[in-house]
């Protein structure tokens, strides 16, 4: 299958897409209304109870919509989708759809180079998709794909000198696309989990050269970006030091609101700012910065069982919004309202540090309906 398709990692023509384009509407049986999975809304009703297979049922059912009316994968959906979904690590129909997508998008943008159509073949999206297509097969202990070899290849190509890809798109769009640090961190993580079928090859040796020497030249300035560098070490303790681990988990576990969750705005620094008016953003505590902190500090070796990441749970528990979701306000606001679709991935990591704290049990949940 050839994608002509648009792919970057939640850039400006997705917001502006009108809602009307994602269709699918999910009916919730065991709420007293009707929940559109087509805006993400603050004011929409909490859960009367939380259920991890509504949430699951929530992100299966928005990034296959979003892969079929938007032809596209991107960080805030699909992309970080393949990696949660993985973490499950029992046979999913919707993962492996997205994973052939992701696929026949390297194929066809990486592999057979095709022509560039608006930002299809952009290097950001290609990076993100090699990275976390990458990590999802490792996680189910699968061998890596052909393609997803040949896509990381390509990326690894056209890394820069310097180790990092100086043409990732940064449009003060927060935390994906405003620096070339996620990236990097991003591709340390992927390369750091390859097994022996990749890890040994020139180009994975060479990249994670240069993002050991990006890295170096580039040290982390903010929290987000030590969490991500915990996320590598995980897998490649060259990353940071030993002291460098403890002060980064000392500095997550700082950050947590008295209510025991964290905000997505306190993860970054000062530039790290609402565009349009240019006020900081609301720094309560959402599902982005909960279960981002949560996982990390996982990552970096806390136990489940530690206190802190006990109450961070609860709040996750206790703020599922009734379609399974969770809501993250955007730090991108412009003229018009935001889609707000870092609700996406702050309900994927959600999911994500849930299921690190052993709290991935399924229960019978009603079906989503998608007519």
């Amino acid at each position: 299958m050839q994608l002509k398709s648009i792919f970057f990692v939640g850039f400006i023509i997705f917001f502006n897409a009108p809602a009307e384009s994602i269709s699918q509407v999910a009916t919730l049986e065991a709420e007293p209304s009707t929940v559109s999975l087509k805006v993400n809304r603050a004011d929409e009703p909490f859960a009367e109870t939380f259920s991890f297979d509504r949430a699951i049922q929530f992100m299966d059912t928005t990034s296959q919509d979003w892969q079929d009316h938007r032809k596209c994968i991107t960080c805030h959906t699909n992309g970080l989708y393949l990696v949660g979904q993985a973490m499950l690590r029992h046979p999913s129909p919707t993962l492996e759809l997205s994973r052939e997508f992701s696929r026949s998008y390297l194929d066809d943008s990486a592999v057979q180079e095709s022509e560039t159509n608006g930002k299809s073949g952009a290097i950001e999206g290609l990076v993100a998709t090699a990275a976390m297509l990458s990590i999802s097969e490792q996680l189910s202990g699968d061998k890596l794909h052909p393609s997803t070899i040949k896509g990381l290849n390509y990326v690894l190509t056209n890394q820069d000198p310097t180790g990092g890809w100086n043409k990732w798109a940064k449009c003060d769009w927060p935390p994906f696309e405003h620096d070339d640090h996620f990236g990097v961190s991003l591709m340390a993580v992927a390369l750091g989990m390859a097994g022996k079928d990749y890890d040994a090859s020139p180009e994975a040796q060479l990249g994670m050269q240069r993002i050991e020497q990006y890295l170096n030249e580039n040290p982390p300035t903010n929290a987000h970006q030590k969490g991500m560098l915990l996320w590598g070490a995980r897998y490649n303790d060259s990353l940071l030091t030993e002291k460098q681990k403890t002060e980064w988990t000392d500095e997550l576990l700082a950050l947590q609101r008295d209510d025991g969750g964290w905000s997505l705005l306190s993860l970054g620094d000062e530039s790290w700012k609402r565009a349009g008016n240019g006020q900081p953003q609301d720094s309560q505590s959402d599902a982005y910065g909960t279960g981002f902190a949560i996982f990390m500090l996982r990552q970096a070796g806390l136990e489940a069982t530690d206190p802190q990441l006990v109450r961070g749970i609860e709040w996750l528990k206790s703020n599922q919004r009734a379609s399974g979701r969770w809501f993250v306000r955007s730090l991108k606001i412009r003229d018009t309202p935001s889609k707000h679709y870092i609700s996406h991935a702050g309900t994927t990591f959600a999911l994500m540090a849930l299921i690190e704290c052993g709290d991935s049990h399924t229960e019978a949940s009603p079906p989503v309906d998608l007519h």
